[in-house]
């Protein structure tokens, strides 16, 4: 009994001591007052690499031949910058930058259903003509609807639209003319709204515009108001590691293209304007200072034509009006032309694209 007596003795002294000294007697047990670990930090993913080479051929080799089809004469730049009067009749396009004068003559074209149309700011109207014949069928006087002869213009069915002042016009098959929208509607105060380009895809109006606080951004016409575009129709640039790595993406309704301008084998960063779209196909035209070129791509990245065009712009021509983002354009067939100056002329001219299959 005695021994029994010290062994409980013993072994309660140690059970004390060991509740003293924290000793966990249970195992498993945790005990609440320590403070956790650390967890152990995931490794951070690896970069993903750019890629050095594309993923097909993106070379430009040949230059694209273009058609003459209509020839305007112009009225002589020197006499306009000299101060002499134009002719009355107006039969001459004018072309001239001055630092005084601005931009005169034409701003801006479209082709659809076989007509060109020209918006002629210096003469105040839209010039109609005919593509095979050449004759002009007639002229359409917008003075009264805007104050320094519009801007840009677009072709759909029966309407041709252009922006004038702080609104979108529509003229109609009888030349009637009304407010198709405000630009308003895009931003209240239009004097810090940039319009860029008005163009049709898939027989819809569309407005490319900068906003001064937001950027750039799509619109469409729905109704008699301007709403952005959804889904988004733009193109941008992306980021990327420098300027050759910068990303073109395009989007429409069932698409997405996006290029890396590093794979365009230049050696300067491009400026770069869409044409349009035909079913999956993306017409690009590109232009810098070492050369222009139009390229086609499908939504693999595969460029399906490349072809270089025989004018520098800002270097064989370069008058009124037309920038280097404006002077080419895709009409509703799919067929692409470019207004061409001269010294003594300028023409109208169908770029021979090659059937793609």
């Amino acid at each position: 009994m005695k021994v029994k007596t010290l062994l409980s003795l013993l072994l309660a002294v140690a059970l004390c001591f060991a509740a003293l000294c924290g000793c966990d007697t249970q195992p498993g047990s945790v005990d609440p007052t320590e403070i956790p670990a650390e967890p152990t930090a995931e490794p951070a993913a690896e970069p993903t690499a750019e890629p050095t080479e594309a993923p097909g051929d993106y070379s430009v080799t040949e230059y694209i031949e273009m058609t003459e089809l209509i020839r305007f004469d112009v009225y002589d730049r020197g006499d306009i910058v000299t101060g002499a009067e134009p002719p009355d009749d107006m039969e001459q396009l004018c072309y001239v930058w001055t630092d005084e004068s601005g931009c005169l003559g034409p701003q801006d074209f479209c082709v659809a259903d076989g007509k060109l149309y020209l918006l002629d700011t210096y003469a105040y109207c839209i010039r109609v003509y005919d593509i095979e014949s050449g004759e002009e069928l007639r002229r359409i006087s917008i003075e009264e609807y805007c104050s320094y002869g519009g801007s840009h213009i677009a072709a759909l069915g029966d309407a041709i639209y252009f922006i004038g002042g702080d609104a979108l016009y529509a003229v109609d098959a009888s030349d009637n003319i009304g407010v198709a929208a405000a630009l308003t509607d895009i931003e209240p105060d239009t004097r810090e709204l940039t319009i860029d380009k008005t163009y049709v895809v898939d027989e819809k109006l569309y407005i490319k515009a900068y906003r001064s606080d937001e950027g750039e951004a799509t619109f469409t016409l729905d109704g008699d108001a301007l709403v952005e575009a959804q889904p988004p129709l733009w193109l941008a640039g992306q980021g990327g590691d420098g300027l050759a790595w910068s990303y073109l993406t395009y989007t429409d309704a069932e698409h997405t293209w996006q290029i890396q301008s590093g794979w365009l084998g230049v050696d300067v960063h491009p400026s770069y304007d869409v044409l349009g779209v035909q079913g999956d196909r993306l017409y690009m035209h590109f232009y810098h200072t070492e050369d222009e070129s139009i390229r086609v791509f499908d939504p693999d990245q595969n460029q399906l034509f490349g072809g270089m065009l025989e004018f520098i712009i800002g270097d064989q021509y370069a008058l009124a009006g037309f920038g280097a983002d404006n002077n080419i354009k895709m009409a509703d067939d799919g067929s692409i032309y470019m207004m061409c100056y001269y010294e003594d002329h300028a023409a109208l001219c169908r770029l021979e694209i090659p059937a793609l299959d």
